[in-house]
Formats: structure tokens, sequence, C-alpha cells
């Protein structure tokens, strides 16, 4: 028995054949089914990390109170009215009650249940087509790599199930033209219409399989009426939804519109930047290069159908990533088929090749098989898992992960603005949900119902070409809800509101943005919640204390206001913090800084300030830790250094103090703070040569100096007295 291969008994023959090697269930191919389903559930098993989603939600919600499936717009005032195929209404349906029932929580593990279902269904499917269980189950866990990658809780994922289970019945009964099977097919197609327009690659895989052949087909002159009537039976039966055959042109719609492509990541080629770093794409690629040679080795076994299928979808995967699941699902049941096939033939004659039937070679094998799938089910849950070159996934559930704009949605909860709103892109969907306060949005994730000038008019909006009030005359837009951007240079859209006092942000935290129009409906509002003294979009430290500078109280006093509304904000705790700076409040300073990294990411900056201000409050010892982890992440920071310096200093340790001086000195031999710290150092130890230079090369850093001019001086004094 070869361990490695088990779930297949082991038959030598001159001419070997699948067929010579029945499949069966063992021990070791239930183990790694277990083992498959673990790494499937690991890999899906992550909050919710698409806008999308909400949209979902909310229109399931509609469907669910009025009893019916909309078919116009009712969500947004840019597109009232206008056509509207809800090609995935039952799905949302779906989404909306399950998520009634469970919560969000209890839908992401529904979600990783269904695809480790999938993942199940698609590792038997190899082990009846009698390829070995080992490499079964390397071929599912590669896949589930680039299946998990787009394994958002969205309707899509209906599809991937609704595809495996079509491949298997393909794949592994002999006969789908029979009474007794067929019937199953149109059933499929009904369901899967009415939950995902993807259907529609089901029914090309179907057409395929059917025109090539598939063993134990029916002969006769009856076997094209066969082969019509159930194509038309599956045709038919994907027309039975609310939208009728405007289902079946959905999913050709981006094929029309190049404009998506450049703007939605899952649309772009594999090969764009955003996509670097991936774990799946390097994945993907020899998984292409695996399938083309495996199918071009069993030549003489005719794989036209499979290879139709690596050329169709891997087109389509290397031109838009979001088809990468649908080339690894589809091809996954023929690499199976003919990698087993191709195993056996070999296996049928492996006594000349002595180590492959080697007991050892095959456990060795086999071992690694096993820890390797352990590994895999281990990695979501010890370490985050790069998706894409900016963002990584981790394993858990909830909302985690994504900046909701839930404090701007109680804000206009509490003081309603009159007109209509202007809203980020991936807001539209999460205030549809919230219905916040008038559910009508600007733009939301039904991109095919934005396409044209709504689309085209958001674009300019935020690239700056159309302003503000442009936007407010041709729409009635008397806010806009803005996520909060990342890195600089800020897009057009911001600084044209930042350069028009007519619209002050009246709400801000680290998630959103609220600019309302000061017009006379909602001037009281404006009025009480302007921010006059406080640009939040200048974020860093010199341009915060530059407007503390120049009013303080304005200035902390609109910070005390922003978490009055919002405690977790902690862009307001940062200023707070840096004001207490200013003023040597040490102690206050690194209390605000704490506070801000409890309700952020570990920013180096802050925690930086934090550790500045626990050394100047005599938090000696908690600050010295700190800044000895920061510098280990950090260690080319001469201020850090500087500030390891000063703790040491502090201590009364004057040797490590020097020498954590001298390490910042070299680093930056232009940093004023570090040559006045060695001055003092080097003058309290009466080493007043050193002391000298050092202050002298203060001033020539900056000869505007007042400190290091004034203790030259005394420096001079001393010497005198000395004298």
């Amino acid at each position: 028995m070869i361990v490695l291969f088990a779930g297949a008994s082991v038959k030598t023959s001159s001419d070997p054949t699948v067929e010579s090697f029945p499949a069966r269930i063992t021990v070791v191919t239930v183990i790694l089914s277990i083992l498959v389903a673990g790494v499937w559930f690991s890999m899906s098993y992550f909050p919710v990390q698409s806008f999308d989603y909400f949209y979902h939600l909310a229109t399931g919600r509609w469907i669910a109170e009025h009893a019916s499936v909309p078919t116009t717009d009712m969500f947004s005032h840019t597109a009232q009215g206008d056509p509207w195929v809800t090609h995935e209404w039952g799905a949302q349906l779906l989404f909306y009650l399950g998520s009634q029932a469970v919560g969000v929580s209890g839908m992401v593990m529904v979600k990783a249940l269904c695809m480790t279902l999938t993942g199940l269904l698609l590792f038997w499917t190899g082990i009846r087509l009698r390829c070995p269980a080992g490499w079964t189950a390397v071929i599912s866990a590669a896949v589930v790599f680039m299946v998990t990658f787009r394994a958002f809780l969205r309707p899509h994922l209906i599809t991937y199930f609704f595809l495996v289970l079509l491949m298997t019945l393909l794949a592994t009964v002999p006969d789908i033209l029979h009474r007794r099977i067929r019937w199953l097919f149109p059933v499929i197609f009904l369901l899967w219409a009415n939950q995902h327009s993807g259907f529609v690659f089901g029914l090309f895989v179907l057409t395929v399989w059917l025109l090539t052949g598939f063993p134990g087909k029916p002969r006769g002159p009856s076997q094209g009426i066969r082969f019509a009537t159930l194509l038309g039976a599956c045709f038919a039966a994907g027309l039975v939804n609310p939208n009728f055959w405007h289902v079946y042109l959905y999913p050709f719609a981006f094929f029309v519109n190049p404009v998506y492509f450049q703007v939605i990541n899952e649309l772009q080629p594999v090969t764009a930047p955003a996509f670097r770093g991936a774990v799946f794409i390097p994945i993907f690629w020899i998984y292409l290069t695996l399938c083309l040679t495996v199918f071009l080795l069993n030549w003489k076994q005719k794989p036209f159908r499979d290879l139709i299928f690596l050329a169709v979808f891997g087109y389509l995967s290397i031109t838009s990533v979001r088809n990468v699941p649908l080339a690894a699902l589809i091809c996954a049941p023929g690499l199976m088929h003919h990698s087993g096939f191709l195993f056996w033939r070999v296996n049928g004659t492996h006594r000349r090749v002595k180590f492959l039937s080697s007991p050892v070679f095959q456990r060795i094998i086999s071992v690694l098989i096993v820890a390797g799938l352990i590994g895999l089910c281990a990695w979501p849950i010890v370490a985050d898992v790069p998706m894409s070159a900016s963002g990584s996934r981790s394993f858990g559930g909830g909302l985690k992960n994504l900046n909701y704009p839930d404090g701007a949605i109680e804000f206009l909860k509490t003081n309603p603005l009159k007109g209509e709103m202007f809203n980020s892109f991936a807001f539209g969907g999460y205030l549809l949900w919230k219905q916040v306060p008038d559910p009508r949005v600007f733009i939301d994730g039904r991109l095919f119902l934005y396409q044209g000038e709504i689309f085209d008019v958001y674009s300019d909006a935020i690239r700056g070409t159309l302003t503000p009030n442009e936007i407010a005359r041709r729409f009635n837009v008397s806010h806009f809800i803005l996520n909060y951007p990342d890195g600089d240079p800020l897009p057009g859209l911001y600084k044209n509101l930042l350069s028009n006092p007519e619209w002050p942000i009246v709400y801000w935290d680290d998630n959103t943005l609220v600019f309302a129009r000061n017009q006379a409906d909602n001037h009281g509002v404006v009025m009480a919640h302007a921010y006059r003294y406080i640009n939040p979009l200048k974020r860093t430290m010199s341009a915060m204390d530059r407007q503390i500078r120049d009013n303080p109280m304005g200035v902390k006093a609109e910070a005390e206001r922003n978490l009055s509304l919002n405690p977790r904000c902690s862009g307001a705790r940062v200023i707070l913090g840096r004001a207490a700076t200013l003023e040597s409040r040490w102690e206050d300073a690194a209390d605000h800084y704490m506070k801000a990294l409890e309700t952020s990411p570990p920013m180096y900056l802050i925690q930086k300030e934090r550790a500045r201000a626990m050394v100047n409050s005599d938090q000696i010892k908690p600050a010295l830790t700190l800044l000895n982890d920061l510098h280990s992440d950090h260690p080319g920071d001469d201020e850090l250094m500087m500030y390891l310096g000063l703790a040491y200093y502090l201590e009364k340790n004057s040797e490590k103090a020097e020498t954590w001086y001298l390490k910042a000195y070299r680093t930056n031999p232009r940093n004023y703070y570090v040559l006045n710290s060695l001055g003092i150092l080097y003058a309290e130890q009466n080493r007043l040569d050193d002391a000298e230079k050092f202050w002298k090369k203060a001033l020539h850093v900056n000869s505007t100096s007042g400190e290091a001019r004034r203790n030259l001086e005394r420096l001079y004094r001393m010497r005198e007295t000395l004298d």
C-alpha cells in the first residue's frame, strides 16, 4: 500500500488505466479531507472586508419588507427610477434574513462553512476521479488561495459552490443524460439564476461539456435531441427570474465599460501593482502552467474540453483578477483526472524507479503533505495572510478592518442636514443599510446603475475638475460624506472643499469627514458645529503645532468638542497631546497619546511622542522600555536615540546617556538638540573642552538658538573664574 496515495488500490499492469484503480475511502482520505476542510475554513473565516455587503443587506431588507423584487432604483437620488437588474436578489434576501437571525458574525461563520463545503466537494470529486488522495489534497489546498482571496461575504460565493457542484456531476456521473439525472441540471440553474448571474458561466461549461463529449455518452439518433433538450431546459430555467433575459447580459457589461477596469481593483489584471506581494498570484501562475503541462502530457486521452476551459478562463483571469477563482475551480477536476491518470500510468511501471516505490519515500512525502496542510490551517490563525500589495487578512469574524462612518451617521441623525448628500463610493452601501438620515445616496457599489454621466461626475468631482458648487447646483447637494484620505497629496475634491469657506467641516473622526454648505436650511447646524481652528487634514506634527500656536484656546476647545461626540477619535487626542507638549504639561501629553494609541493602530510617531512625554514627566522606567522597543524596529531614528540618551541622563546614568547621544550624533551630526545635550553632559562632567566643541557645533547648526549661546557664555565665565 502506498501511504501517500491512499484512496486507490495499487495494481500493476503493463497497460494501466484509471479504471484499474477503483477509488475507495480509507483512513488516510478521511484524514486528508479533514485537513483540507480545515484549510478552507481557516482561509475563509475573516471579518467583513467589503462595503458592498451592506447594500446587499439593504436590498434584502427592502425585498422582505415589500414582498417583491425591485426592478428600478429607489436607493439613490442620482439614478432614481432607472432600470436596475437585481440579479442577486435571492442571495440578498438570504443575507438579510441570515443577518437578522445570527448577526454579521454569524454570517461570517456561515460563509466560512459554505466555503468549506465547496472545498470538500472539490476534494471528494478528485477522489471519485481516482486522483491520488495526497495529490488531490495538494490541488485543493492550492485552489483555496485562488478562491478565498475573493471569499467576501457577497453573492458570488454561491456561484463558486454551484460551479463545483456542476463540475462534480459532469465529471463523476457516467451518464448525465440519463432520465434520472438530467432533471437535476435545470433545477440547479433555476436556483443559481436567482442567486447570482454567474450561472451564465455554468451554462458555458455545460455546453462545452456536451459538445465535446463525455465518458458513457449515449449513442444513436436520439443523442442530439437529448443534448438540445437538456441545454434548452437549462437555458429556459435561467429565464425564470424577475429580470428575465436581462440577467444573461449582466456579466458581460464589464467588457463594454473599460473604465471599470481602471478604477476597480478586482477588475484589474493579475499583473497590476495592486496585487504585488499577494500570496495567490505565484500560485495562480504555477497552477496554470501545471494544468497546461498535465493536459499536454496526457494528450492521448484527448483533453480538448479541459484545454478549452483553461484557454477561456485562463485568459479571463489574466485580464481580470476577479476571474481567478473561476479558472481555479473549473480547471481543478480536469487537472485531478489527468494527473491521476498520469500517476497510475507511471505507477504501473514504477518498479523501474525504485525510490518511488520505497515505503520510506512514500511516508516522507505523506508526512510533508500532512504537515503542510496543518501549517496552512494554522497560518491565518497565527499571522496575517497577504492578499494585495497594501493589505492582508486576519482570522476572525465581525466587522473589523474597515473604516465605517458610524460616528458621522450618529452625528447626522442628531443634526440632520437638508438637501442631498455626496458620498464616497465605499460608504454608499453602508449608508444605505443605516438609512442615514435620508437613505438616498449619490453612489454605491451598484456601478452598472451609475455608468455614464453619474460615474463620470463622481470621478471628475474626486479629481477636482468639478467644484463643490457645481455639484451642488446640478444635484442639490448640501453636504459631503467622505472617507478620511490616505496619504498625500490630497484628492482634488478635498482641496476644493478646504479652500471654499462656504463648505466648512462640521464633523470629523479617524474615518470620516462631513462638509456642509453654509446655506439657510442648514445654517444652525453649520454655526454650531463648524471647525474654524482645526484642519484635520493637516496631519503632520509641525502642521498641528502651527494651528495650536495660532489659536491654542480655540484648537483645544474644538478638539474637546470632537471627543465629546466621538471619544475614540485618535486625531483629536493627538491634537490635545501636542497642545500639552507645547505647554510642557508632560503628564497630560503622555495620557493623551496613550489614549490615542488605544483607539488607533500603533502609529510610530504617536508612540515616539508618548515616550518623549513619559521621559519628561519622570516616567523613566516605562519610557526606557518603550524607547528600546521602538529602537529595535527603527534603529536609524536619531530622535529616538536622543530620547534614550535623555532618559538615561535623567536616571543619572551618564555612561549610557553619552553612548546614546553619540549614536544620535553619528546618525545625524546636525541634530541641534543632540549637540546641545552633549554639551550639557560634558559640562557636568567638567569636560569643558568637549562641552565647548559641541555647543559651538550647535550654534553652527542653529545660530539663532539662545540656549546654546547662553551655555557657551556660562562656560567662558566659568573658565575666567577658574583662571
